[in-house]
């Protein structure tokens, strides 16, 4: 396992990143799972990306509580529809984001791409080799 040196340099700094993650938040109102109906459940779209964001969050825990990160963290819900990510485009405006983290589609992917090289922020395509 490989050390990360903290920089006394950054110590200070608050990071925003956006995670921009397709959660399909429009098509749950609720979800209700019983023994019969969770294979069926876990085909859903909604639950499709939920361990990457389970894991984002484990990690971005791990980094707060144990490496004293200071980070505002947005999560909005971008999907493969291309209106979902103009109007994360929106929601971003006047915000000065360090990093975002998808989208995982690629048509969504080019969208907020040109607006992350626009504003100069770090774009991190979880999906990409």
């Amino acid at each position: 396992m490989v050390e990360c040196d903290i920089d006394p340099a950054n110590a200070y700094k608050r990071y925003n990143v956006a995670l921009l993650v397709p959660l399909y938040l429009n098509e749950v109102s609720s979800i209700e799972v019983s023994k019969e109906t969770l294979a069926q459940a876990q085909k859903s779209r909604a639950f499709s990306f939920l361990q990457f964001y389970e894991g984002f969050m484990l990690a971005v825990d791990s980094l707060v509580n144990n490496r004293g990160l200071k980070l505002s963290l947005t999560v909005i819900d971008v999907t493969d529809n291309v209106s979902t990510a103009h109007k994360a485009i929106e929601q971003m405006q006047g915000n000065d984001y360090d990093l975002i983290v998808g989208p995982f589609f690629s048509k969504s992917f080019a969208v907020v791409s040109d607006f992350a090289k626009e504003k100069d922020i770090v774009l991190v395509n979880p999906l990409s080799t």
